[in-house]
């Protein structure tokens, strides 16, 4: 019982410092609200990763300056050349002048991530990744829910809100310490990452028949 309330108070506190730094540091903004629509509209699933079934994740990392300008992208992660170029053009089309982060009033450096979600389906498009979680959620039945949410997680942890909603999930069932938890690293994501975008190829009979691309949020 000792350990279990040290674990909640520490969790308490890591939550609290995220927020009050959250608070106190402005997220730098692009000239366009929408910006994973945008980085969406100005990629699709590569040709030659396709043909190689290739897929996985790509994070970019960049740097907004306090000048509004965005230098020194690089690639911290990828499973593939193609999907490294074509995401990394997408990233250096953003030419338009950004509103610098702040901590308070004064424009500060910050770096930032980029997610592109690049997977191959067959036969039909994927179904939501959170819809049998959310149903479960309406029914009540939130043991059920919380391990839709752990597996949802387990196939896209860069998505803030499914924490968000797996935060609310665990402290419906009393779980108090995990919920801070999940709500912690709700906030990291929300104040690192600019954006998550979905590219998807629908496959028959392992030929391609269309490439989706969408936001995080429609998946």
């Amino acid at each position: 019982m000792r350990n279990y309330i040290s674990r909640l108070i520490l969790v308490s506190v890591i939550a609290l410092m995220t927020t009050t730094l959250n608070a106190q540091i402005q997220k730098a903004r692009y000239s366009v609200s929408n910006l994973d629509s945008l980085l969406a509209r100005k990629i699709s699933y590569p040709l030659e990763s396709l043909k190689s079934s290739s897929e996985g994740d790509v994070i970019i990392s960049f740097t907004i300056t306090k000048d509004g300008q965005l230098e020194n992208p690089g690639i911290e992660k990828s499973p593939d050349l193609e999907m490294s170029k074509a995401s990394m053009e997408a990233i250096k089309a953003l030419t338009d002048k950004w509103a610098p982060a702040k901590n308070g009033d004064s424009p500060i450096t910050k770096k930032y991530f980029a997610v592109f979600r690049y997977r191959i389906y067959y036969n039909s498009a994927p179904t939501p990744l959170s819809a049998a979680a959310e149903k479960q959620v309406s029914k009540g039945n939130y043991s059920k829910a919380l391990k839709q949410y752990n597996n949802v997680i387990e196939e896209n942890p860069y998505d803030k809100n499914l924490f968000q909603a797996r935060s609310k999930t665990k402290k419906a069932l009393g779980d108090e310490a995990g919920s801070a938890q999940d709500n912690a690293e709700y906030l990291r994501l929300n104040e690192e990452f600019m954006a998550v975008i979905d590219l998807f190829a629908i496959s028959t009979q392992k030929t391609v028949t269309r490439t989706v691309t969408t936001t995080s949020s429609r998946l």
